[in-house]
């Protein structure tokens, strides 16, 4: 969910704190989905395994040049395909994502409060330590696809997933309900919602909150629950004009253990270190002592 909101607040504007807005739900919701939200709010998931599929394309740049006395403009597109497998538990709060071919390079790791992020590129230039360390202060439950975090605006959600049930709130117009499905050979029910993720934003200042209003990017959200509640699979589809990215995330397993360690320090450095490699500095590394020969 929280990469949901930044994802779309990508396109929009770059949150920070000021004042709360205000979200209201407007959303009319079948009654089959009240019923399924109902056994969704009382799932007791303290753990889960998932898997994300990011695909679509995004605008990296725009080029302008004149010809002819006319200026003309090339528009520069990067094809988007990802993967991430992510384990997650809520007590002990700790997670992980992996990406690579085989889904088993480990890329983000949360435990407790800090989040260490890889950035294997920089580790020529960061004497070695691939991962950055920050106190996020969201930690593993940023991990936990639709969980909701305490950040966000509360439309009513409660349980594992109050996030998807917030969500759903915020949608416009009618939801679809498009029929028994089966994900992993698992009977669900489809239904499909234009949402606006961004309503959910809290913290935000009377500029921020206008642009988003003037600014509104509509989520295509389809979500297939179980007849227990348990949302299986959530895919959103968002854009705006030549940028197009479609998430799925299908839930493989839940209340699985989990087991995480934090990289040991000294693979790690800090934020400020990181902001210090970036600007192409390097960092002063030290040096292993040498064994004298016998």
């Amino acid at each position: 969910m929280l990469r949901l909101l930044a994802a779309v607040g990508a396109f929009v504007l770059m949150a920070s704190p000021g004042v709360a807005s205000e979200a209201r739900s407007s959303a009319n919701l079948p009654p089959a989905l009240q019923a399924l939200e109902a056994k969704m709010a009382q799932l007791q998931v303290s753990s889960e395994r998932y898997l994300t599929l990011t695909r679509g394309r995004i605008v990296t740049s725009i080029t302008l040049h004149v010809s002819g006395g006319k200026a003309h403009s090339h528009v520069h597109r990067t094809q988007v395909d990802t993967r991430q497998l992510g384990e997650v538990s809520l007590a002990p709060a700790e997670g992980e994502l992996f990406g690579g071919a085989h889904l088993t390079e480990p890329q983000v790791i949360a435990v407790g409060s800090t989040l260490y992020v890889r950035e294997a590129e920089l580790a020529s230039r960061d004497c070695g330590r691939p991962w950055t360390r920050s106190p996020s202060g969201v930690g593993a439950a940023g991990l936990f696809p639709f969980h909701g975090a305490a950040s966000e605006l509360s439309l009513g959600g409660s349980g594992s997933y109050a996030g998807l049930i917030n969500l759903l709130a915020t949608a416009t117009g009618s939801v679809d309900t498009d029929g028994p499905v089966t994900v992993e050979g698992q009977p669900t029910t489809e239904f499909t919602a234009q949402v606006e993720p961004l309503l959910l934003v809290g913290g935000l200042t009377p500029k921020q909150e206008a642009a988003v209003r003037k600014h509104r990017l509509p989520v295509t959200l389809s979500v297939f629950i179980a007849e227990s509640g348990l949302p299986l699979r959530v895919v959103s589809e968002f854009g705006a004009g030549a940028s197009q990215i479609v998430e799925t995330t299908e839930i493989l397993a839940v209340n699985v253990p989990v087991a995480v360690k934090a990289p040991p320090s000294r693979r790690t450095i800090g934020e400020k270190q990181l902001g210090t490699v970036i600007l192409g500095g390097r960092l002063r590394c030290r040096r292993q002592p040498t064994k004298r020969k016998p």
